[in-house]
């Protein structure tokens, strides 16, 4: 091989070391933007987190009393319907049922939305509902002691005046 063969063969591999480093310099600033975008990506999704979390908290008190009351109306429904009509007693049943179910994701959300401001809300309360014949058998028991209460009021005034009548 002669000197000249040698030289270009040498130029071209300084040539190609010289585009290689280049190639090694773009895709590391490519990697360091593809990097930076990720965690500016991420602080924005980690700002957004908090800011979804803090609107959470502050509404939940608010929230959770509007869930407690609809909850409660629910019930309230269901024990005045349970002993004289059981199509509406089952209806209220499911709505007091659906009530719970969304007082219950409200808590869920406030949990998660805790997480995220670093507060631990895991002790709050979830609520169930007792089986619909154990509730139809309390308000049937509440309308047989109303019953009672009614008939022993009666026969206590038939006997009053019966006695008022007799002192005459």
């Amino acid at each position: 091989m002669s000197t000249s063969a040698v030289e270009q063969a040498r130029r071209q591999a300084d040539e190609a070391q010289t585009a290689l480093a280049a190639a090694q310099q773009l895709a590391r600033a490519a990697q360091d933007r593809a990097d930076a975008a990720g965690q500016a990506l991420q602080a924005k999704r980690d700002a957004a987190r908090l800011h979804w979390a803090k609107q959470i908290t502050a509404t939940y008190q608010a929230d959770e009393r509007a869930a407690e009351e609809a909850t409660e109306q629910a019930r309230t429904q269901f024990f005045r319907v349970a002993a004289d009509d059981i199509v509406q007693a089952l209806e209220a049943y499911v709505r007091w049922q659906d009530a719970l179910a969304r007082q219950h994701a409200l808590r869920q959300r406030q949990i998660a939305a805790a997480g995220a401001l670093g507060r631990d809300d895991r002790m709050m309360g979830i609520s169930s509902l007792s089986p619909f014949s154990e509730l139809l058998d309390q308000a049937l028991a509440r309308r047989y002691n109303v019953v009672i209460g009614e008939a022993v009021d009666a026969w206590q005034a038939e006997l009053e005046a019966a006695l008022d009548w007799g002192a005459r």
